[in-house]
């Protein structure tokens, strides 16, 4: 990979980055949860799934996803996506669980691709 070019590298990540898509199908799959609503409403969703999912789509897909984008595929506003996961990760650093958990929808999410 030494060989790439630095202008090639930005497009090869776009190419290898999961789809917003993908990554909430990774975390219903994990919850077990009956459809996608459960994860992008706000009033009928589980509250940690959504920040789970917020979490790693601003993480995974925001090579090919822009932030305001995301935002909007979750019903909140710039800020509100970036509060949420300001404050995932102050729960991931706390709870061994939770970091568990992520660890393997992470496996999920990346052994698609």
């Amino acid at each position: 990979m030494k060989d790439i070019d630095a202008k090639e590298e930005p497009d090869l990540a776009r190419v290898n980055s999961p789809a917003a898509e993908d990554v909430v199908e990774a975390v219903r799959s994990y919850f077990n949860l009956d459809g996608a609503n459960r994860i992008l409403v706000r009033k009928e969703g589980d509250p940690k799934c959504r920040k789970v999912a917020m979490y790693l789509t601003s993480k995974y897909c925001r090579r090919i996803t822009g932030l305001s984008e995301i935002a909007a595929r979750y019903g909140v506003t710039l800020n509100g996506l970036s509060s949420a996961v300001a404050c995932f990760k102050t729960m991931l650093a706390r709870n061994r669980k939770l970091q568990r958990e992520l660890d393997e929808i992470e496996s999920i999410l990346l052994w698609k691709e």
